[in-house]
């Protein structure tokens, strides 16, 4: 290798160190060598152009060295159009020339028009959090495994399809946000992030969890709800400092028993997955605060749920628990709020009867001034015959909460790519109710004048048979309109 070359290689590690003293001293170097680093002045400036460009404030486009200075000292860089409306100029794509922001702590560059990451992202090693949710981006650069001193990464509300394996190579990586993509898998390598605190998933394709999830222990909320997920493994009792669990809208059907091993559990969301029964090893849960059983299947709680006396919210709405099984589960848990939709129902009806009395005395006041008579009466009429309407369809749900649940015969007429037609009918004290609807499982259907509302749960559309999940009294299909 060449003297000069030699020279120019010593000149060029000292001017991209990043270090301002090597910078200078290597500027010095090269001009009384007369070396050409027109490329790196170049690279300076375009870096330097597409910051100024994007940020708010305005940089006057100053010297050589203090534009050098700006780009190796900048340390949070937020170039993010979250909140700002209508932005035209919405970045749409990032210069390989970031690698000389080495110094750089924060890059938000959320709410942008990105379509891909450079390699040279990579060269940001100082780099704490990334932020680059609601971008158009659809895959990440293998490069992101070199950022080791990351703490936080947002890729939220892209496009993402995977993430690479490289992601294990963050091991300071403590909150990792990747809910609503299209991920239909997570690395295994995701068990190497054993600082991880913040794991957010939900929203997304997985079908799967990696068994080296149970090696993040230090993982506090893992958030996988609204995902093609049927199981948990076994591994997910290592994360003994799990505080928040949430698995709604999945396929997940029953619990591994090594979730009890999660002592520091506080809140578990388990809504909408048709769970059929609850295992007794919930009730080894001691912090539990909120359990969130809202839509399922259950007909009962294990009595072991008594056991969890920290309890302060048990939502059981939608579900098949008869009044006896309720009444049983309020005395386990005497302090906790339970709710139960029969109760909150309740509490509606209480408050239109105080405003219906109150209704009743302004009327009595207003029959006294005639004046006043006609231009309140109207009013009056309509919030009492509101009130009156959400009464008796109360009343009408009262008397569907019953413990037996009873067929309905339907006929199938069509079938559709989205759903079959059916024709129903059934009788409730003496009231006939019938008609058709397209049905499609887990649908609500509204009889006239709104006096009840009843879902519908298909046991076996195949068999014609549809189960009422709100059961009804006295139900034949025989008796007279």
């Amino acid at each position: 290798m060449s003297t000069e070359s030699t020279e120019k290689d010593n000149v060029m590690r000292l001017v991209q160190s990043g270090q301002m003293e090597n910078v200078q001293q290597g500027l010095a170097l090269a001009k009384s060598l007369k070396i050409d680093i027109r490329e790196f002045r170049n690279d300076i400036d375009a870096i330097f152009d597409w910051i100024t460009e994007n940020e708010e404030m305005v940089f006057p486009r100053s010297s050589f060295s203090k534009r050098i200075h700006r780009v190796y000292t900048l340390k949070e860089l937020s170039l993010s159009k979250e909140n700002k409306g209508e932005v035209l100029n919405r970045l749409n794509f990032i210069p390989s020339q970031i690698k000389y922001l080495v110094n750089l702590e924060v890059l938000d560059l959320s709410c942008n028009t990105l379509t891909q990451i450079p390699a040279e992202i990579g060269f940001l090693s100082k780099l704490q959090e990334l932020i680059l949710k609601e971008n158009p981006i659809s895959s990440m650069p293998a490069e992101i495994g070199l950022l080791q001193n990351l703490k936080k990464l947002d890729l939220s509300a892209m496009q993402l399809h995977d993430l690479p394996v490289e992601i294990g190579n963050c091991t300071s990586l403590q909150y990792l946000y990747v809910q609503r993509n299209k991920l239909q898998s997570v690395p295994s390598t995701i068990g190497n992030c054993i600082q991880l605190k913040h794991l957010y998933l939900f929203t997304n394709q997985l079908q799967c969890i990696p068994s080296e999830i149970g090696n993040c222990m230090a993982l506090e909320q893992l958030s996988l709800y609204s995902n093609d997920i049927s199981s948990l493994p076994s591994t997910i009792g290592n994360l003994k400092n799990l505080e928040i669990l949430s698995l709604s809208h999945t396929l997940v059907r029953s619990f591994p028993k090594e979730i009890e091993n999660l002592s520091k559990l506080t809140c578990l969301d388990v809504k909408e997955l048709k769970l059929k029964i609850l295992p007794d090893y919930i009730g080894n849960l001691p912090n539990l605060i909120e359990l969130n059983l809202h839509t399922n299947e259950l007909t009962q709680l294990p009595v072991e749920i008594a056991k969890l006396d920290k309890l302060q919210i048990l939502d059981l709405r939608n579900n098949f628990i008869p009044e006896t099984e309720k009444e049983k589960i309020k005395t386990w848990l005497p302090d906790c709020k339970i709710k139960i939709e029969d109760e909150e129902n309740t509490e509606k009806a209480q408050s239109i009867k105080i405003r219906l009395q109150h209704l009743k005395k302004a009327l009595k006041e207003i029959l006294l001034d005639p004046k006043k008579f006609f231009q309140a009466l109207f009013s009056i009429i309509g919030f009492s015959l509101l009130g009156y309407s959400y009464l008796y369809y109360w009343q009408s749900r009262q008397e569907l909460a019953k413990e037996n649940y009873y067929s309905v015969g339907v006929t199938i007429e069509k079938r559709y790519s989205k759903g079959q037609v059916i024709t129903y009918k059934f009788c409730v004290n003496n009231k006939l109710y019938f008609g058709n609807i397209r049905y499609q499982e887990g649908m609500d259907i509204k009889y006239p004048n709104q006096c009840y509302q009843i879902h519908y749960w298909s046991k076996n559309p195949s068999v014609n048979e549809l189960i009422i999940e709100k059961p009804v009294p006295n139900c034949t299909i025989n008796c007279k309109p």
